[in-house]
């Protein structure tokens, strides 16, 4: 069917009124399995006691520790989907390359009970700083926007020392954090498991595998995040 002239010009019009128009954002939603971790931690005695019953210690410490890592993904946009990253609104179809690199600095008291036979619990209660670098680009277009959010850091762990000199670990921590705004709820969740060797009286050597998970929920027009890094993680420590 031929379109007469109003009827063409009516179609550009809405054509070039739509341009400016945003459309609801989807949450960025993606995982990198191939992450590494490093991280290098601090720490300070500040006693180490046997229990009531003699049968153990309890050991308490403060931590201080910096860990970063680079991650990245391709998210699928279908058609009318679309996402947001630094004022930039990405629209579908395409694949989007996302990459984040996040920084922490933590830093609490960390206490430790160990029975005779070498099986312990740990807890952390501190303060985390976290900054996310986040990126996207889509056929050619790209955007960039960070996010910096402080708050409480919670963590709990067991571990089994066969021997002196090794330690085998679980951790896990949350640390729900704030922007400067005081608008930006952050959920940053860790999880640790792993192999702790002793190096020396004063050096510590963590090997193991980490997985994190960094979530936000914004305004309709900026996208959520959801993102997930998990890989090989390494820890250098320094015991004062």
């Amino acid at each position: 069917m031929r379109r007469g002239p109003r009827t063409l010009l009516l179609s550009a019009a809405a054509g070039l009124a739509c341009t400016g128009c945003l459309l609801p954002n989807d949450t960025i939603d993606g995982a990198d399995r191939d992450t590494t971790f490093g991280a290098l931690r601090a720490s300070w005695i500040l006693g180490e006691t046997p229990t009531r019953s003699g049968s153990g210690t309890v050991r308490t410490l403060i931590d201080v520790e910096v860990s970063g890592s680079s991650s990245g993904f391709e998210q699928r946009l279908a058609s009318g989907q679309a996402i947001a990253v630094g004022g930039t609104q990405f629209v579908g179809p395409g694949d989007a390359d996302v990459s984040f690199d996040l920084v922490r600095v933590t830093a609490g008291v960390r206490g430790e009970l160990r029975s005779e036979g070498g099986l312990g619990v740990a807890g952390l209660a501190g303060l985390g700083l976290s900054d996310l670098d986040l990126s996207a680009e889509l056929l050619g277009q790209g955007g960039s926007e960070s996010f910096t959010g402080y708050g409480p850091l919670l963590g709990v762990g067991v571990f089994y020392e066969p021997a002196g000199w090794v330690r085998l670990f679980v951790e896990g921590s949350v640390n729900p954090t704030i922007g400067p705004d005081l608008e930006d709820l952050v959920h940053l969740n860790a999880l640790d498991a792993g192999v702790r060797f002793r190096l020396g009286r004063r050096v510590e050597l963590d090997l193991g595998w980490r997985e994190v998970n960094y979530r936000t929920e914004n305004d309709p027009f900026t996208s959520d995040l959801d993102l997930t890094a998990s890989g090989p993680a390494f820890r250098l420590g320094l015991v004062w």
